[in-house]
């Protein structure tokens, strides 16, 4: 299920940190103390790599989704290791 801007103000920190799926491979981080980090979650080959993408709510959920699409697509752009193309500007 999508997140919501609701959703996402409403969510309460545990005693451990927990996250919470959005699509694609976004998801929020709940810190223990509170906070909330957004991430993006992705594979090259058999190797699970995670991206952060920024705190919510300075970073809200449509920028989320609109970084972790830009990351998707450089993930997937094939270019030598020469020339590295930056994953995110800052939005």
């Amino acid at each position: 299920m999508a997140l919501t801007e609701n959703r996402l103000r409403t969510l309460k920190p545990k005693d451990k940190s927990y996250k919470v799926a959005d699509h694609r491979g976004l998801y929020i981080e709940v810190t223990p103390s509170g906070g909330k980090l957004w991430r993006f979650r992705y594979r090259i080959g058999n190797v699970e790599k995670k991206l952060a993408i920024g705190p919510y709510p300075e970073i809200n959920l449509k920028q989320a989704r609109n970084a972790a699409d830009a990351a998707r697509h450089s993930v997937a752009d094939p270019r030598p290791k020469g020339n590295p193309v930056p994953l995110l500007c800052r939005l």
